[in-house]
């Protein structure tokens, strides 16, 4: 390195790279969450496996993986019901490239009406609520306590994140609680399916 060049470093609590010798710009080996990405997990992890760890820093056990999985599965295809595949349809429909279509789609994901935001505002009632029925009937009860939860980006909710208007609950997802609250007895998913109709 001539005198006058400096090393730049980027640190992450997730990812670490070291250079090629010969050309810093090129890593020569890739860490995610202590692991050697090319030298050891491609080889030994399976995909779910990865992005588990990518998106926790830990490594999942075996249940952990087998439930992401089966979650992967349930999700990965919403149909042409879903607000995110139609809006993306939309798009397309009125002449908008396949760019634009996929920023339509991944709005209406983000949103509050089964989106990412919604998502959001489930976890923060299972933050506030826990395994206490009692405090998840109070709180679906006033809409105060849960449209609180909002902040000045969004608008307020027209209903309780995870519920529709008409409060049914579509077969797909009934089967995916069902198989999901398997795998983890004891959990937040079987106490949901075992209180489902009374929520």
């Amino acid at each position: 390195m001539a005198d006058n060049e400096t090393t730049e470093c980027i640190y992450s609590q997730i990812w670490d790279e070291k250079p090629e010798a010969q050309d810093s710009y090129a890593a020569a080996k890739c860490i995610c969450a202590g692991y050697d990405v090319y030298g050891d997990l491609m080889a030994k992890a399976r995909w779910v496996e990865y992005i588990y760890l990518l998106l926790t820093g830990e490594r999942p056990k075996s249940s952990q993986a087998v439930m992401m999985e089966k979650l992967a599965i349930a999700l990965s295809n919403p149909g042409p019901r879903d607000y995110s595949v139609r809006s993306a349809m939309a798009a397309a429909a009125g002449g908008s490239g396949a760019a634009a279509s996929l920023i339509a789609a991944l709005s209406a994901g983000a949103g509050q009406l089964n989106g990412a935001r919604e998502v959001a505002l489930a976890v923060s009632m299972w933050q506030r609520c826990g395994f206490d029925i009692g405090q998840w009937t109070i709180f679906l009860k006033d809409s105060a306590h849960w449209q609180e939860t909002s902040d000045s980006i969004w608008s307020l909710p027209e209903r309780p994140p995870g519920f529709n208007e008409l409060h049914l609950c579509p077969t797909p997802v009934l089967e995916t609680l069902r198989l999901l609250s398997r795998l983890n007895p004891g959990g937040h998913l079987e106490f949901l399916l075992g209180h489902r109709e009374h929520l």
